[in-house]
């Protein structure tokens, strides 16, 4: 297998599991004490088994099984990498235009065809939900989609607020509108040596803190916090940048220290949660950058994704399978719990979060073939005759 294929193959095993963590996180999020463990941040009081259960599950590195937020800070760093590949030459052959239609087009698409198909199922399926799932869940669908709240949406406001149609998908707006104006950054950024990328990337945490301090966050809102993300695009595009001399290390290494830095990936994935037990003050200080933390597991777990210790799990036929269809179940997996949760009401929670889970397994391939990989080929083609045209106008 030639290495970059399984490069490929072997991000999109690790996109996947990111995307069944996200699935698994929403899901357990509609069981109200886990989503009060989540809201609180806090341990419950050692009464039982049953608690002492809980705080495992949810204030240790066990957390990684349903980690939400933390993966798709890794979705971005993972882009980054993915974004920055046509720059490993320095951007020589790269067509801007042609890539912000393809990009636009093949995220757009899957977007705002589940906006709709939401908002429809809203319309035939919501009634309200009893007290057996969290009020997280119940407020889901509760309120009615305005004509000024579909507008924003359509129209990438970070602030339209998704809650009442398709929760996730705020990540989706941002990651459209950094992947559109990211290559305009590479053009810089690659022909920097080692020491000015690390001081770039350290650039941009600070151009950001210091414009938040100037008011522009208070100003603009979400709208301006979508330039807080660039940094993680940016960690992912250092980490594709620097790939070989740091993949030649990694690949140095015994299986005993490979094992030791999956442990340490695992506590870092999971560290907001590893320090709940920590006194109140002390957890401040920690969590104050802890998104970082999040990008930083994700730039290990890239590397060793692409390690020679990590090809048998991450070329594994139900990794690349989850991978190739990660896209769509980001996107499908909380209609079908709503579908499943509005349908099938009478049954007890436990049994319809199983059923949405297996549902969601179902749809997202369909999803994939008749929504994602479609737009998929109609961006390229309409790349594909920006290509043409620019051709013909230098003819002329």
């Amino acid at each position: 297998m030639q290495p970059n294929t399984y490069r490929i193959e072997a991000l999109d095993s690790f996109r996947g599991i990111a995307a069944i963590q996200v699935t698994v996180h929403n899901f357990l999020l509609s069981v109200p004490v886990l989503y009060m463990l989540f809201e609180n941040r806090q341990p419950l009081p050692f009464t039982g088994a049953k608690d002492a259960l809980l705080n495992a599950f949810t204030f240790s590195p066990l957390h990684f099984v349903w980690l939400g937020h933390e993966p798709v800070i890794m979705f971005f760093v993972l882009s980054g990498f993915v974004l920055s590949i046509p720059f490993n030459d320095g951007g020589q052959n790269f067509d801007y235009k042609a890539y912000l239609v393809k990009r636009f087009l093949r995220l757009y698409i899957p977007y705002i065809i589940a906006i709709f198909l939401s908002i429809l199922l809203q319309v035939l399926l919501y009634r309200p939900i009893d007290n057996r799932l969290s009020s997280w869940f119940q407020t889901i669908w509760q309120a009615p989609v305005s004509i000024k709240q579909l507008k924003e949406i359509l129209l990438l406001k970070s602030d339209a607020g998704f809650h009442n149609i398709v929760p996730s998908l705020w990540s989706l707006v941002i990651e459209i509108k950094i992947s559109l104006i990211f290559p305009l950054f590479l053009f810089g950024y690659r022909k920097l040596n080692f020491i000015g990328s690390c001081l770039a990337l350290c650039g941009v945490v600070v151009v950001y803190t210091l414009l938040v301090k100037a008011g522009l966050l208070a100003k603009y809102g979400k709208s301006f916090e979508t330039f807080y993300y660039l940094s993680f695009f940016v960690m992912g595009a250092f980490i594709n940048f620097y790939k070989e001399y740091f993949l030649k290390i990694l690949n140095g290494f015994s299986p005993a220290i490979i094992l030791l830095l999956t442990l340490v990936a695992f506590m870092l994935s999971t560290f907001d949660w590893n320090v709940a037990w920590l006194p109140a003050n002390t957890q401040t200080v920690l969590k104050m950058r802890s998104e970082y933390i999040s990008a930083a597991a994700g730039m290990l777990w890239i590397l060793l994704f692409l390690s020679n210790a990590y090809q048998g799990i991450a070329l594994s036929s139900p990794l690349k399978w989850v991978g190739k269809i990660s896209f769509s179940l980001y996107i499908v997996h909380l209609i079908c719990l709503l579908v499943t949760i509005h349908v099938l009401r009478v049954l007890p929670a436990g049994l319809m979060i199983f059923v949405a889970f297996i549902l969601s397994l179902i749809v997202a391939p369909l999803y994939y073939k008749l929504v994602e990989a479609p737009s998929l080929i109609f961006a390229k083609k309409m790349a594909g005759c920006i290509k043409k045209w620019k051709i013909q106008r230098v003819k002329s």
